[in-house]
């Protein structure tokens, strides 16, 4: 099958692709990559100006919200920069997950294709989590209609519609295979003024609960009773604007054999909607006439809890204690003293 051509590799690669989503308008995509480099910037839609540049593991990005950042003190946090839209250049996962039907021929980016139209493969949800592939060419869709290239394989264009309604729509502007780049496309150099920033802004302090009382925007809880066997860590960080982060307070408690342990994150209730939780994974399970939700038994790994109390939000986090147990922490919190000499 045509499609099989495109994971050939490529030397280099130089393509611009116009996304088009009714809610927003849509966006331009450039992308540029060779010898494990990459280049990617944004033009129009919710990251209109926002640009990256990987080289290897390291990476550098920018955009409006989180200013100038990069990866330079952490090599091993990745980015995927360059990789947008990387399912047109290689489509091959889409044997799996579609079924496809010729239907004639068309021409895209001055380019010779193959038109095919594609439905999705019958999959147990319960066993395959939805494709990311299918994703970014758009969620949802019950036939998309893909112009292949003739010559190399790689899609040129595939529009997405639910029950014959388009609502996703990627086409290439332009595109150029195995050409020399140069080398300033894989130089990133941040606006003027702007100075760049780790991913996760400046890092945390170790510093006493007495201390993230003092210097914190809101009230710092700790649990009314610990086992005597245990011990706390408190990291505060400042907030910071670019990267956006609001401050905060982790208490971190572990028994001195290691077996258990529990994270208690606290923020301004003012800050919560950054926190970007979603609803549909918690549910209610209140402690002692205190709102208190958790996340639900098979939701994942890892037990979490959140409640609010005056102008904290607080989520609990363990893998070792059930979402029971958080929930009885959480009622138990109450305001450090001011004067505590932990």
């Amino acid at each position: 099958m045509l499609l099989n051509r495109a994971d050939t590799a490529l030397r280099s690669i130089e393509a611009t692709y116009r996304i088009w989503r009714p809610e927003d308008g849509g966006e331009v995509l450039h992308i540029w990559r060779a010898d494990g480099r990459a280049r990617e910037q944004h033009e129009g839609g919710p990251r209109d100006g926002a640009y990256g540049v990987r080289d290897g593991e390291l990476w550098w990005s920018w955009d409006e919200r989180n200013g100038a950042t990069s990866n330079r003190d952490d090599p091993k946090l990745g980015s995927g920069i360059g990789e947008a839209l990387s399912v047109m250049l290689d489509p091959t996962p889409l044997l799996g997950l579609l079924r496809f039907a010729t239907v004639g021929h068309g021409r895209v980016a001055a380019r010779e294709t193959i038109t095919a139209e594609a439905v999705p493969r019958r999959r147990d949800p319960r066993r395959h989590p939805p494709a990311f592939e299918l994703y970014e060419l758009g969620p949802g869709a019950d036939c998309y209609t893909l112009e292949i290239d003739a010559q190399r394989g790689v899609l040129l264009e595939v529009l997405a519609t639910r029950d014959g309604d388009p609502f996703n729509k990627v086409t290439t502007v332009a595109i150029a295979f195995d050409r020399v780049i140069p080398e300033e496309r894989f130089t990133f150099e941040p606006p003027p003024g702007e100075e760049i920033q780790p991913t996760w802004g400046h890092p945390p302090e170790r510093i006493s609960v007495r201390e993230a009382q003092q210097r914190a925007a809101f009230t710092v809880l700790i649990p009314d009773r610990i086992p005597s066997d245990w011990h706390v860590s408190v990291l505060f960080r400042e907030p910071s604007p670019r990267p956006p982060w609001p401050g905060s307070v982790a208490l971190i408690y572990s028994s001195d054999d290691g077996h258990e342990s529990v994270s208690l994150s606290q923020f301004s209730v003012a800050e919560k909607s950054s926190m970007m939780l979603i609803d549909d994974d918690w549910e209610d399970v209140g402690r002692n006439g205190r709102a208190i939700r958790a996340t639900r038994l098979d939701a994942s790994s890892e037990a979490r809890a959140q409640l609010e109390y005056g102008d904290t939000f607080v989520i609990l986090t363990s893998r070792t204690l059930t979402r029971d147990e958080l929930a009885t922490i959480g009622a138990s919190l109450k305001p450090a003293p001011s004067k505590s000499s932990i």
